[in-house]
């Protein structure tokens, strides 16, 4: 995952981190960034007895913000379905709750329009199958636009969201570039608009 830390460093000049994603892992990235930089993260737990956990987890960094809720294509509450347990939760393996639940989505963009949110650093998106709605629904809205880096690990658990996958890497081919890709494990594509580093050469020399 150099790859992917080096994305963390490019990124994070940062405003907005939202972080969408669940587990265990992003839990330690959330961490790592918040504790380097003075970005501003946005963590999204749909089920209120995680967000709590990830609140108490968090609460040594101003910089996050824990919401009770998780963005969708829709308001409302819903029934959490397979993923209900901590397995589908940011706060991954502090829980052995294994009962199914409610969990309660908000509107994406209601949500940036509403919080004023004009750019996104990043995103980490990890929502164990919900992907195949909502970043549909984020290409159709526009939402892409004001997102530097996207990076999203994928669930297909059938031949329907195999089609959907393969889809939504031709329509974010469309719009962004790839920055690196290990298929369904994580993807991370870039906005064109972001510049390429430059480098600083030797004294006397020039900048690639």
């Amino acid at each position: 995952m150099r790859r992917a830390l080096g994305v963390l460093a490019e990124a994070l000049g940062s405003r907005r981190v939202p972080d969408a994603g669940l587990t265990l892992w992003w839990w330690r990235w959330a961490r790592e960034i918040a504790s380097r930089y003075s970005s501003e993260i946005h963590v999204f737990e749909p089920q209120t007895w995680a967000a709590q956990i990830a609140r108490e987890d968090l609460k040594e960094f101003d910089v996050v913000q824990v919401h009770e809720f998780g963005l969708g294509v829709e308001s409302g509450k819903f029934e959490m379905e397979e993923f209900e347990t901590d397995g589908a939760s940011f706060v991954l393996g502090r829980s052995k709750r294994q009962q199914s639940g409610e969990g309660n989505l908000v509107e994406i963009q209601s949500w940036l329009e509403q919080n004023r949110v004009k750019r996104i650093d990043l995103i980490m998106m990890n929502i164990e199958g919900y992907e195949f709605k909502l970043i549909p629904y984020m290409i159709e809205k526009g939402i892409f636009g004001m997102v530097k880096f996207f990076m999203c690990q994928f669930h297909p658990a059938s031949y329907e969201d195999e089609d959907a996958y393969e889809a939504i890497r031709k329509q974010m081919g469309e719009i962004m570039d790839v920055h690196f890709d290990y298929g369904t494990m994580l993807m991370c594509w870039k906005s064109r608009e972001t510049p390429k580093r430059r480098v600083a050469a030797k004294k006397g020399g020039r900048k690639e």
